[in-house]
């Protein structure tokens, strides 16, 4: 569990990083850069108070050699939530490693960053955190995890 927590703190800290040098904004993610990339394993989902609230995915890509997280925030999250922080990353479930996250504020959609994780055991992962205007969390932690099966 210790680990696990280490994963979603390093998930925060690298999305945010990524947030501050790129400027968020609300238009879609921009997906992998190999267009060969196909959804592997089943889809998983985050539940934020008991509600499901966003689709998690993994995806590979033969010619690149390389996996991406994806997650989408479904619309009845979005439609009750004014402000949210989300982020993707691929996890490597032998030791919950989360590798190429990348997140923003109040997004429909985000890809991680290409992974060189092909030779280990791997999940989409997604974060999603009910955040202030200011982007702060809000009060009573509202926010949850999730992530797809497992692939080897």
């Amino acid at each position: 569990m210790k680990r696990f927590a280490s994963a979603v703190i390093a998930t925060l800290a690298l999305a945010a990083g990524t947030v501050v040098a790129t400027s968020g904004s609300a238009s879609a993610a921009t997906g992998p850069s190999c267009s060969d990339a196909y959804q592997i394993g089943s889809t998983g989902y985050i539940t934020v108070d008991g509600a499901t609230a966003a689709s998690v995915k993994q995806y590979y890509s033969p010619s690149c050699n390389k996996n991406y997280g994806y997650v989408w925030v479904w619309q009845s999250f979005r439609n009750s939530h004014a402000h949210w922080f989300v982020s993707a990353g691929v996890l490597t479930t032998s030791n919950n490693t989360n590798h190429a996250s990348q997140g923003d504020w109040n997004v429909t959609e985000i890809w991680s960053g290409a992974a060189s994780t092909t030779s280990s055991c791997t999940a989409g992962y997604g974060f999603l955190d009910v955040t202030n205007a200011d982007g702060t969390s809000s009060s009573g932690n509202h926010q949850g995890t999730g992530q797809s099966s497992t692939r080897c």
